[in-house]
């Protein structure tokens, strides 16, 4: 898979820096999944460097969500590239927190456990209906793959602040079963 390689690279040569998220970094923790395109997060300030960067690869952009740039990959041998940013003290924290793991044989940053799960629960907060689904998946089954009390108090404090009160509450019934 020639997509994070190509990637890594050219992030390494131009200064760019990211963390892997989706299907990637959830496997890497522990529940793997099949995924369909490479999610990356970066911080707001790198934006246009990394539309160019991509585009200069040859994707094109499909869709422009201000903090969540799409790409179609420029051939069916590569990945689609989905692009999600994060204002810079958000993700330098992530990236102080965060792991290399082997991705596809590169070496690649995924971010700690609780700040992927404070990923998916805050887009569980500002979703469709699909991508829900999805993400909720992912959640309940790092929960599960991690052994995590989500009785406890910190927990808790996670889901709440990335998320609801009732996400919580949802959360809690669907690992308890």
């Amino acid at each position: 898979m020639r997509t994070i390689g190509t990637l890594n690279d050219r992030a390494l040569q131009t200064g760019l820096t990211f963390v892997v998220i989706g299907g990637h970094a959830v496997a890497a923790h522990g529940f793997a999944r099949g995924t369909e395109d490479f999610d990356l997060l970066t911080s707001k300030e790198q934006r246009d460097r990394w539309k160019r960067l991509l585009e200069d690869l040859g994707y094109s952009q499909f869709h422009d969500g201000v903090t969540f740039l799409q790409f179609k990959a420029p051939s069916e041998k590569v990945w689609d590239v989905d692009v999600m940013f994060t204002n810079e003290t958000t993700f330098a924290k992530i990236i102080a927190g965060s792991k290399l793991v082997s991705i596809a044989g590169v070496e690649a940053r995924i971010p700690a456990l609780e700040h992927l799960l404070a990923l998916k629960i805050h887009a569980l907060a500002h979703t469709t209906t699909r991508r829900f689904l999805k993400d909720f998946d992912d959640v309940v089954n790092l929960v599960l793959a991690n052994k995590i009390d989500v009785r406890s108090d910190e927990f808790r404090r996670l889901v709440e602040n990335s998320g609801s009160a009732d996400l919580y509450e949802k959360i809690v019934r669907f690992t308890q079963q």
